[in-house]
């Protein structure tokens, strides 16, 4: 009874068969990306959790990536912090790797090699399944839906990211990506209305 915590260490590792956390690394320019991928049930390789559909629950996350990365989670950002080195005295970076319990000696930090990164702070999720929860980081270039695509739903903000080597075959095709996913978005929405 009463409150009880449990902290656990744990490291993971990248793979490259769709099982985890993803690890592509861009033959035409060398940029490197990290994403999860958790389905069916995946989970468990990249946090310890229970790794089942039934049981759901809220994530909140905390990100820490070199500073020209894109990092997008299943929730808003609530914060990314300015770009700074571990070794810089940067009090915005030591209080959201404070909020996280994350110590200033971490293996994870020290792999950064003193470049310049941005920690990003998530809101939490509502409760979900633990392979819904999702992430993408990279030096990815954003494209925004055209001003009519993005008056067919004002509500629902989009983006498209797409890897730097891809970016001008995207930028030809990002209408029909944003009208098909907002006509998707139309035909749930009334479905489940």
């Amino acid at each position: 009874m009463g409150q009880n915590k449990c902290v656990i260490e744990f490291e993971t590792f990248f793979v490259t068969d769709c099982q985890g956390m993803q690890y592509f690394k861009d033959d035409a320019d060398g940029s490197e990306y990290i994403y999860s991928e958790l389905e069916p049930d995946y989970c468990h390789i990249i946090f310890p959790c229970f790794d089942q559909p039934d049981l759901k629950a809220t994530h909140k996350s905390c990100i820490v990536a070199p500073e020209d990365w894109e990092v997008i989670s299943n929730s808003a950002k609530l914060s990314v912090t300015a770009a700074a080195s571990f070794n810089e005295n940067t009090q915005d970076v030591k209080a959201a790797l404070k909020r996280f319990e994350i110590p200033a000696d971490s293996p994870i930090l020290s792999s950064f090699d003193g470049g310049k990164v941005k920690v990003h702070e998530f809101e939490r999720t509502k409760k979900i399944s633990t392979y819904l929860y999702a992430f993408v980081a990279g030096p990815f270039d954003s494209l925004d839906p055209s001003p009519e695509r993005a008056a067919e739903l004002p509500n629902v903000p989009m983006k498209l990211f797409c890897r730097k080597s891809l970016s001008k075959y995207c930028e030809k095709m990002k209408d029909d990506w944003f009208r098909v996913t907002k006509a998707s978005i139309r035909y749930y929405e009334q479905m489940f209305d």
